[in-house]
């Protein structure tokens, strides 16, 4: 799962592709960038003649690299929810009575963290994680209506 998200939030700027040891391949212009295992384990470009660019675009990797490691390492220790209606859902904490929860779609290849509250008259929030700075995030009133906002 962590690769399929890192190709996703890399494929807009960078090309990738898996090779058939199951390493990511990532390159950017046909310079070759990086190699990402499952895991995240991670190999780099090591020519020493690599320009600033190229190195820049190695850095804004990583970044990606521990950001997907960071979010997708909270889904995989999370515990399922025990409710009929949301046993595919994995527990991330508990407000009160709101409880955030995220489930991977097989589907979407997408981690989607949503929020579920007890209270009749709450505010639900579904949040889908496509990138995670810049994502419009919707905001819905249980079961009407709603608004949209971006962070």
């Amino acid at each position: 799962m962590l690769q399929k998200e890192l190709a996703k939030r890399l494929r807009a700027r960078y090309n990738t592709k898996m090779d058939g040891s199951g390493w990511l391949e990532v390159s950017s212009d046909g310079i070759p960038l990086c190699r990402i295992k499952y895991k995240a384990q991670y190999l780099s470009n090591a020519d020493q003649n690599l320009s600033d660019e190229y190195r820049s675009k190695i850095a804004d990797i990583q970044d990606k690299i521990s950001t997907v490691r960071e979010y997708a390492g909270l889904y995989e220790h999370a515990p399922q929810m025990k409710a009929a209606n949301v046993s595919d859902y994995r527990r991330l904490a508990v407000f009160g009575d709101t409880v955030l929860a995220v489930t991977y779609s097989q589907r979407k290849e997408a981690l989607t963290f949503f929020s579920f509250c007890s209270s009749k008259n709450c505010v639900c929030f579904h949040i889908s994680f496509g990138m995670i700075a810049g994502t419009a995030f919707s905001c819905l009133k249980c079961s009407s209506g709603g608004s949209s906002f971006r962070i």
